[in-house]
C-alpha cells in the first residue's frame, strides 16, 4: 500500500488538527475477509482516521480511494462497511461517507473502557514481573510523565506502558480481544488527548502506579491504572 500518493481523499473538511502531525501510530490486526484488497483498504483508512489525517466530520471520497489503491469501488465499500461496524465512519447510501464525531457519551465510554482494560492487565501482569520487569515499568511510567504535556506523544508512551503489561499478563485473550475495535479506541484517545483539565489527575494516577510498583502492591497498582483513565 502506497500512502505517499497525492490523490485528495477528503472533501469539505477542515485541516487535520496539528497535534497529530508529529506522531503516527500503526495498528495491524489481520483476519480473513471476502476481499484481500478490501482488507488493505480497511487498514489504510482506519490508520488515517486514527492518526487524524481524516478528522471527525470529514467526508471520505470512495472514488478517490478506488483510484489511489487501484481497486474497484466495490472493494472500497466492503472496507467502509467494516469501518462502519466498529463505529469509525457513517455511510449514507448514494451520498457520501463521513468520519464519526466523538460525542460526550463516546468520550466517556472510551475513557472508562481504557481504565478498566488498563486495570485488568496490570492486575494480571503483576505476579509475572520480576525485579527487572518492575524497573522497566518504572522507566516506562517516567517516559509517559515526561510526555504529559505533549498531545502528540503522550498516547504512544502510554501504549508502550500498558502494552508491556498486556504482554506480561499471561492472558492471550487480552491481546486479541478487541480486534478491529482498537482503531476506534485509539482514535478517540488521540483526539481527546491529555487536556488541561485532566492532566493533574492523569499525573496523580501515574504517580500512584509507580509507587505501587515500587512497593509491590498489586491491588493498589490495578486501582492506580484505572484512575489514569477514568474521568468523573
Amino acid at each position: 500500500m502506497d500512502s505517499d500518493r497525492s490523490v485528495p481523499l477528503i472533501t469539505d473538511s477542515p485541516d487535520p488538527p496539528t497535534p497529530h502531525a508529529e506522531a503516527t501510530i500503526t495498528v495491524t490486526r489481520r483476519r480473513p475477509t471476502v476481499s484481500v484488497l478490501a482488507e488493505d483498504v480497511f487498514h489504510g483508512i482506519a490508520s488515517r482516521i486514527m492518526n487524524g489525517d481524516y478528522p471527525p466530520g470529514s467526508r471520505i471520497n470512495d472514488r478517490a480511494l478506488a483510484a489511489e489503491f487501484g481497486i474497484s469501488r466495490t472493494s472500497v465499500r466492503e472496507a467502509m462497511q467494516r469501518l462502519e461496524r466498529i463505529g469509525l465512519v457513517r455511510m449514507l447510501p448514494s451520498r457520501y461517507t463521513t468520519v464519526t464525531e466523538i460525542t460526550d457519551g463516546m468520550a466517556r465510554a472510551t475513557w472508562e473502557f481504557a481504565g478498566l482494560y488498563a486495570s485488568n492487565v496490570v492486575y494480571l501482569a503483576f505476579p509475572h514481573l520480576d525485579s527487572a520487569g518492575r524497573d522497566h515499568v518504572l522507566k516506562l511510567i517516567d517516559a509517559v510523565v515526561a510526555q504529559i504535556d505533549s498531545r502528540s506523544e503522550w498516547l504512544p508512551a502510554q501504549i508502550a506502558l500498558f502494552g508491556y503489561f498486556t504482554d506480561h499478563s499471561g492472558n492471550d485473550l487480552y491481546r486479541c480481544l478487541l480486534g478491529d475495535s482498537w482503531y476506534l479506541i485509539l482514535r478517540n484517545l488521540i483526539v481527546l488527548g491529555a487536556s488541561d483539565d485532566v492532566r493533574e489527575r492523569f499525573a496523580g494516577g501515574l504517580a500512584a502506579l509507580a509507587a505501587a510498583v515500587r512497593d509491590d502492591e498489586r491491588e493498589a497498582a490495578a486501582r492506580a491504572a484505572r484512575e489514569v483513565f477514568f474521568r468523573s
